[in-house]
């Protein structure tokens, strides 16, 4: 009985045992490493050594990032190694430092048993990688069980010795993010009718433009309140006049001391038109601080072709082009110095009068031109001017300030100012020359303030397929492109 006893609990404290050794069996461990990534800037004290951690030079090429790997894992880890997706790897990356200290080889091998481990690891951009190339490196670490994890971490390179600057003020109008933005036009100034604030375009653009807002102003009250922040005025030839012949989709920017260009700027450009009505008596035609007497001759027609007739060289020796249609009477600019206002007709006896044919071109003009008068009126109530933009073109010139547009697209840093944006003050060229697709204009502005524009390609890559950029015409308003800036010098 005793020996059946023995033997039972014999049998039974094997199957205990054997139940053991199978749930141990059933349940490995099959945990990867865990790995936290940081790339901060800063600095932090291993030991005695003070690391400096994060992009030792904003990822310039020939310059280190420096990452903070924490890694824990349930089995020891066994290696660690990197790669990137360039072709070009520079054998100056290298493990900086590990807590514990020397726990990893140059070839990436742990000499040590250990679950956890701190490591600074220096990555080295090597200098054949280009500016703008987007790099991800990759980093691995494994077990002595074999799991592994990699954690990542991509970033763009900028052009090498861009730090010895200071970074850029970037403000993006490329066609893939513009269809209610860009350099705006004068479509976008609206008549402020018996004073009435008007309402906002769906687009909100318009032709001035404000660096410290970054956006275009719809009306010219917006503009009046913000004068000492509107910097630049964009507007398409439609409105430039005939002479010479320029295509519509051409565009210009000007500076707000120099909207004059708006009406004045070309042989051609409409300065006012008035339309006779009335059947008999005389009325009082001024314009330009020129007053003429008009008197009403058989019929309207005959009445306007008299009027040129009499005072058609006294208005081209102030500048002005006198010419008649039907009733109808139309100025035009022969000087870029001539100043306008709107015809002013007055009334003396009978029924003569005349309505200013204020068509839509005419009121954009007059609108731009007293919103620049009014801006100029309230800074000098301030003890202030208007700035004066100066303007260049620097992608079709030869010399050290030439800037292609592949030239902008890498320039991240103000460094290389001085030597892109020289002259262009002392050139006193406060508009630019017809502005198309592709192109790179240089700017300075009486404040200090300097920069660069650069209009879009003319080809965009969107949704996989590249797209043809449209130039502002008569359904697309707005030139696209990107503004690098410094604010002062």
């Amino acid at each position: 009985m005793l020996k059946n006893i023995i033997y039972s609990v014999t049998i039974l404290l094997g199957l205990l045992l054997f139940s053991g050794c199978q749930q141990e069996v059933v349940a490995p461990d099959f945990s990867q490493p865990i790995v936290d990534r940081y790339v901060d800037k800063g600095t932090v004290t291993v030991g005695s050594e003070v690391i400096t951690t994060g992009p030792l030079k904003d990822y310039e090429s020939d310059s280190e990032v420096v990452y903070k790997l924490v890694v824990t894992s349930k089995k020891p880890l066994s290696a660690f190694t990197v790669s990137s997706n360039t072709d070009a790897v520079s054998q100056l990356s290298r493990v900086l430092k590990t807590e514990p200290d020397g726990v990893i080889d140059p070839k990436g091998n742990f000499t040590k048993e250990v679950n956890s481990v701190v490591i600074y690891y220096a990555y080295h951009i090597h200098p054949l990688v280009a500016a703008l190339t987007q790099i991800t490196l990759t980093f691995n670490l494994l077990n002595n069980s074999n799991y592994a994890t990699s954690v990542y971490h991509t970033f763009s390179v900028i052009k090498k010795g861009s730090t010895d600057g200071k970074l850029l003020n970037v403000i993006d109008f490329r066609y893939t993010n513009a269809t209610s933005r860009g350099i705006g036009e004068q479509e976008r100034i609206l008549d402020e009718s018996e004073g009435t604030r008007p309402e906002a375009e769906a687009n909100n653009s318009g032709p001035l433009f404000s660096f410290k807002y970054k956006f275009g102003l719809t009306n010219d009250l917006d503009a009046i309140s913000l004068a000492d922040d509107i910097d630049l005025v964009g507007y398409r030839t439609w409105y430039a006049g005939t002479d010479p012949v320029l295509a519509t989709s051409n565009f210009y920017v000007v500076s707000p001391s120099d909207t004059v260009v708006l009406t004045s700027a070309y042989a051609g450009a409409t300065a006012a038109s008035i339309q006779f009505y009335g059947t008999s008596g005389t009325a009082t035609v001024s314009l330009a601080g020129i007053n003429c007497l008009a008197t009403f001759r058989s019929n309207l027609n005959t009445t306007a072709s008299d009027f040129v007739t009499a005072y058609k060289t006294v208005f081209a020796n102030a500048g002005l082009t006198l010419s008649a249609s039907s009733a109808k009477l139309t100025w035009i600019a022969t000087k870029r110095s001539v100043g306008f206002e709107p015809v002013k007709v007055t009334m003396l006896t009978g029924s003569l009068d005349g309505l200013n044919d204020v068509t839509k071109t005419l009121r954009k003009n007059v609108i731009m031109r007293n919103t620049i008068r009014q801006m100029s009126k309230k800074l000098k109530s301030q003890g202030k001017d208007l700035r004066v933009v100066y303007f260049k073109r620097l992608d079709n010139i030869v010399g050290t300030n030439r800037v292609t547009p592949a030239d902008f697209d890498i320039l991240t840093h103000d460094n290389e100012f001085d030597t892109l944006l020289a002259g262009i003050q002392a050139g006193g060229q406060t508009k630019t020359d017809v502005m198309n697709l592709d192109q790179v204009y240089g700017f300075v502005m009486s404040d200090g303030k300097r920069g660069l524009f650069r209009t879009q390609g003319t080809t965009v890559y969107l949704d996989g397929v590249n797209v043809a950029v449209p130039l502002p015409n008569a359904s697309n308003w707005n030139l696209y492109g990107m503004i690098k800036y410094q604010n002062t010098k």
